[in-house]
């Protein structure tokens, strides 16, 4: 038994030490990707188109909601004088219309994360593309997003950040190349 552990302890040792070797070798960064998003021109008019086309959904919700209130009011001031079929035919039709105001709520939200989801795909991927070129070029093997709310990093030394490098990588990308990124 003894002859067969030191084999395997020299094999655990060996492998120990080669992943501490390897630690060695990485170069990790992190970066706030949320706040590369926010900075970037086009983020801005795409939060514009997104508040105009928010603003157009309450307007329309709105809209069908004082239409709902109106009809229930209706209701209430005849309710007396109808007859209790005419009553309980009345109430459903109403409840009906009110379910169909929460699908409706629920599906222009629904359109809107959609629409924000694929207006901001392109730049959510010129980002990382901007992030896999600052990487590379400062020898970093590996990059930490930390902008979101549970952040991956739960600690990192502000000379590790390459946020704002990116932020510069893509403000000179597009001084050089104005016309390429429009297109996209």
């Amino acid at each position: 038994m003894t002859i067969r552990l030191l084999p395997a302890l020299a094999i655990a040792a060996t492998l120990g030490f080669n992943v501490t070797g390897a630690q060695a070798q990485t170069k990790i960064a992190t970066a706030n990707s949320q706040q590369i998003l926010e900075n970037l021109p086009d983020s801005k008019g795409i939060q514009a188109q997104m508040q105009k086309a928010k603003e157009a959904a309450e307007a329309e919700f709105a809209g069908k909601v004082q239409k709902f209130q109106e009809e229930a009011a209706d209701y209430d001031r005849k309710k007396d004088m109808m007859a209790a079929e005419k009553r309980k035919q009345t109430e459903q039709e109403l409840q009906g219309k009110q379910q169909e105001l929460q699908q409706f709520n629920q599906t222009k939200t629904q359109e809107l994360q959609q629409k924000q989801l694929e207006l901001f795909k392109p730049l959510e991927d010129k980002v990382l593309r901007a992030i896999e070129a600052v990487a590379k070029k400062e020898g970093f093997t590996m990059v930490f997003d930390k902008s979101n709310t549970l952040p991956v990093i739960l600690y990192s030394e502000d000379n590790l950040d390459i946020t704002f490098k990116v932020l510069d990588y893509l403000k000179t990308a597009k001084a050089a190349s104005p016309k390429s990124d429009t297109k996209k």
